[in-house]
């Protein structure tokens, strides 16, 4: 009658351990992006969380610019910038 009981205790350690991956990374990228404040320039960004993984400009060349931080754990972490390379908002795409 033990052993059902200890099947049942691993399972849901199991099920508890995949639970707390799944949300730790569909809420990392929000936390990698957390010190970064609309406001903040360029360098300031970068000295918080390093070199971008991909920079691309705006559609409308207005010279608005867009970083993005990709990591396959938590998905992109997108850093807008606008004409004056001030961050203008923060964005998460998983």
């Amino acid at each position: 009658m033990r052993k059902p009981i200890k099947i049942l205790f691993v399972v849901f350690i199991v099920l508890v351990v995949v639970s707390l991956a799944i949300w730790y990374s569909l809420t990392a990228a929000r936390r990698f992006l957390r010190p970064v404040k609309p406001g903040m320039t360029q360098n300031q960004v970068q000295s918080l969380l390093g070199s971008p993984t991909y920079k691309s400009k705006a559609a409308n060349g207005g010279g608005a610019e867009d970083w993005d931080y990709h990591r396959w754990w938590m998905g992109d972490a997108i850093v807008y910038f606008d004409t004056n390379r001030i961050v203008t908002w923060v964005d998460v795409e998983l």
